[in-house]
């Protein structure tokens, strides 16, 4: 099982488990874009699991970087 392999396998039994999400640089890229994007995602999951759903049109944060 190679490196992409691992991770789908993680990132499939989480997205199974309510209330668990991965977010972090060890998934999908280490810069800054790619972990916000990554806690993002986690965030949407985890609420989404609570039934408390984000407006698709909402204005994303402003980003500092």
């Amino acid at each position: 099982m190679g490196p992409l392999d691992r991770v789908e396998f993680i990132e499939s039994r989480s997205a199974e488990t309510p209330w668990l999400a991965i977010a972090g640089g060890s998934y999908r890229g280490v810069g800054l874009p790619n972990c916000i994007e990554s806690g993002e995602a986690a965030a949407r999951k985890v609420l989404g699991d609570f039934g408390i759903a984000l407006a698709e049109d909402a204005e994303p944060a402003p980003r500092t970087h």
